[in-house]
């Protein structure tokens, strides 16, 4: 009855972790999904529509060249310098 028990206990926290790894690429939004106007480029209002929290200092640090727009390029590094200060 233990090992059936033990058997069971892994099996469910093998399934949940593999079902929580699968939700990190959720708070990753599409770049298309964004872009609402299909421009090829992600405005501030088209992004804070999927993260609330962003600020326009946020945004502008993203915006290399300084259009307005997040490129694709652009878009793509989103996050990934704020991960890595987290690590710090």
């Amino acid at each position: 009855m233990l090992k059936k028990s033990i058997v069971l206990v892994s099996a469910a926290a093998f399934i949940c972790s593999t079902a929580l790894a699968g939700d990190k690429d959720k708070d990753k939004p599409d770049f298309a999904a964004i872009d609402k106007d299909s421009d090829g480029s992600v405005s501030m209002a088209e992004l804070k529509a999927v993260k609330p929290d962003l600020t326009e200092e946020k945004f502008k640090m993203k915006d290399k060249d300084g259009d307005g727009k997040l490129s694709k390029e652009e878009f793509g590094q989103h996050g990934k310098k704020d991960k890595a200060e987290g690590e710090h």
